[in-house]
This record gives C-alpha cells, sequence and structure tokens, in this order.
C-alpha cells in the first residue's frame, strides 16, 4: 500500500510539470517612419493560452506621445482598464489590466491596442516589471513565471526616424555547418537576445555620386545570426548605395540603390552573389554568401600588405581584438594568414558604382 501511494505521488508530481505554463511573450510592435497625428500601437502576444488575468505597465516619453486609450481584443471578455499615470522624472506610464474568462489567443494576435498623439521625435515603449506589474494568471488565476523579464516584455519604439534590417555574414567569422559567426569582440547579451560577433559601419551613398556619403552610423552591432539593424535619420528618405565596411573585411556595396521611403527597409546580402554591387561576395559550402575577410589594413585590396601585417603579428604571437586576427578567435597564426593568402591569390578586391 504504501509503495503504491508513492507511485500516485510522483504520478501526479510529473502530471503537475508535465502541465506547467509560463506566462506568454508580449511584444509592443514598433513603429518606424511615424508623422504627427493620431497613432495606433498594437501589443501582440504569443503563448497566451487558457489565461484569466493580466496587469501590464509600459513606460513612454510624453514629450513625443499623448496618450489617448487603449482598446481590448474583441475577444477580450471580462473587466478592462488602461488608464494613464505619471512617473517621476516627467515620464508616464500606461497601466493596462484584464480579469476575465479563460481565454485562447493564436501566436501574433493583437491583445489590445493602445492609441497616442504623436507629435514627433523618438520614444522608447518600455515595460516596467516589478514583479508584479507586469503579470500573468491562468485560468485559475495564479501567477505565471515570468523570468527573465527580457524574455516574456519586449520593448518597443515610436519614431520618425527608419530603420534599415540588414542580413550579412563575415568570411572570417562564418561557420556554415552552424550558419552562425563566431564572437570576435566579448560580449554578454540579454537572455533571450543573439550574441554580438563584431560591429560594422554602414554607410549610406549617393546613389548618383558614389563618393558622397549621405549618412555613416559606426559601430553598429552584427549579431551572430548575421542580423543587424541601423537607426536611418527621417530626412533620409531617397535611394541610396548601402555600404559596408568591417574592421578587416572587404567594403561591400548594394547591387543597386535602394529605396529607404518606408519606414523599415530590409536588405540581404546573404541570399545571392548579385545582391553585392560587382556580385563581390564569396559563396560557402553551404550556399550562404559572405563578405571577403582579409583587408587588414583596410585599402580596399587583400594583397601583400595584408599579408606581411598578419605575418608580423603571427611572429609577434599577438593576441586579442586585432585586425589581423581574420577568424576572430583572438589568436593571429597561420589559419588567419591561409584566409588572407587565399583571397590575396584570388585578387580580392573592392568593387564601388
Amino acid at each position: 500500500m504504501k509503495a503504491y501511494s508513492l507511485l500516485l505521488v510522483f504520478v501526479f508530481l510529473f502530471s503537475s510539470f508535465l502541465n506547467a505554463q509560463n506566462a506568454p511573450v508580449t511584444i509592443v510592435s514598433s513603429q518606424y517612419g511615424v508623422t504627427p497625428g493620431i497613432i495606433t500601437v498594437p501589443v501582440k502576444v504569443n503563448g497566451f493560452s487558457s489565461l484569466g488575468a493580466f496587469s501590464l505597465d509600459l513606460k513612454y516619453d510624453p514629450a513625443v506621445l499623448g496618450f489617448v486609450q487603449g482598446i481590448r481584443n474583441s475577444s477580450l471578455y471580462g473587466s478592462f482598464l488602461a488608464g494613464d499615470n505619471l512617473l517621476a522624472g516627467g515620464m508616464r506610464h500606461v497601466v493596462i489590466s484584464w480579469f476575465g474568462p479563460a481565454t485562447s489567443f493564436p501566436d501574433g494576435s493583437t491583445l489590445f491596442e493602445l492609441k497616442f498623439t504623436y507629435t514627433g521625435g523618438t520614444s522608447v515603449m518600455q515595460w516596467m516589471d516589478d514583479g508584479s506589474s507586469c503579470e500573468y494568471a491562468d485560468a485559475a488565476y495564479n501567477p505565471l513565471p515570468d523570468m527573465p523579464a527580457t524574455c516574456y516584455y519586449q520593448d518597443g519604439i515610436i519614431t520618425s526616424d527608419r530603420l534599415l534590417n540588414i542580413d550579412l555574414f563575415i568570411q572570417g567569422l562564418y561557420n556554415p555547418v552552424t550558419q552562425q559567426m563566431s564572437q570576435a569582440i566579448e560580449n554578454s547579451p540579454m537572455p533571450c537576445e543573439a550574441a554580438i560577433a563584431d560591429q560594422v559601419t554602414v554607410e549610406l551613398h549617393n546613389a548618383a555620386n558614389y563618393s558622397l556619403v549621405e549618412y555613416s552610423a559606426s559601430g553598429i552591432n552584427l549579431g551572430v545570426d548575421g542580423k543587424l539593424k541601423c537607426n536611418i535619420p527621417a530626412a533620409k528618405s531617397g535611394s541610396y548605395y548601402i555600404a559596408i565596411k568591417h574592421r578587416n573585411s572587404i567594403e561591400t556595396v548594394s547591387s543597386l540603390p535602394v529605396s529607404l521611403g518606408s519606414g523599415i527597409t530590409d536588405y540581404n546580402f546573404v541570399n545571392a552573389a548579385s545582391r553585392a554591387f560587382g556580385n563581390n561576395l564569396m559563396q560557402m559550402s553551404d550556399g550562404n554568401w559572405v563578405i571577403f575577410t582579409g583587408d587588414t589594413n583596410q585599402d580596399g585590396i587583400v594583397d601583400s600588405g595584408d599579408m606581411i601585417m598578419v605575418d608580423n603579428d603571427v611572429s609577434g604571437f599577438s593576441t586579442g581584438y586585432i585586425p589581423s586576427d581574420c577568424n576572430g578567435d583572438g589568436l593571429v597564426d597561420s589559419s588567419d594568414m591561409i584566409m588572407v593568402d587565399n583571397n590575396a591569390a584570388a585578387f580580392v578586391t573592392v568593387a564601388t558604382p
């Protein structure tokens, strides 16, 4: 009888573990290229399954936005409130709460919308989670796990600026087996965020005269997944050549001028050689395309000058975050020299309009 009772306890605990539920992921939809007037900010969810209540707290800049109202999803029955309050330091926050019958939504559904008057500028939409200020409850109104908060509550931004999303891999850092890059710089990403492979400079060049740089942003983080995001000032709304510069790689340029007329623009240097001016990309064994590594002295060509630089650092047992470390492992050795030597033999050079 005792053994039977223990078995029942084990089955109950195991069943409870299998039925464990976490809070949904809550996402403020960022908006770029916004013009003054009334705007609608959707708040979307993933993993909203049989929930009975939530309380959410979202901070914004009243110099940029003025709260108008909150509008629930029409399938969210019960009590719904959205109130605006002043914070210390002049910021404001919207507190949104709901209590009702058990409800589920497909991933990507809009849980509710927030309407604001937008006057111009940029405001981060930041979740304020002190434990109970952002919280979900299941159908029995038990609070659900939501830590670390950065995995469950994703901030947004409202701005007149534009966003340029770029897909890009760097030859020296790229592993075609994992289809990711290694980390050339030490960094500790927030939970649920991709680690940073390295930093690049993004330039916008005049469509008619490439020598004229219309805008430049340096120190832009490039994730190990090949993703980078670059904010572009609102005034830059025309068409531009996009140039990518990296500390030991060949400058690489979009094949054609790219229109930045919309709020968000995507450009991919990964899926075809034709995405770069002059087809100036290298194909890896997995089919993806990468920008050429080896221009350690940044003179626009991989040649003996780069080889001498790497060779000297190999002889000196140089380590650290330096241009001659082409594969980003922190050590200058024969693997870096082989990469530079191969690209020099292939006469790799910059190609620009």
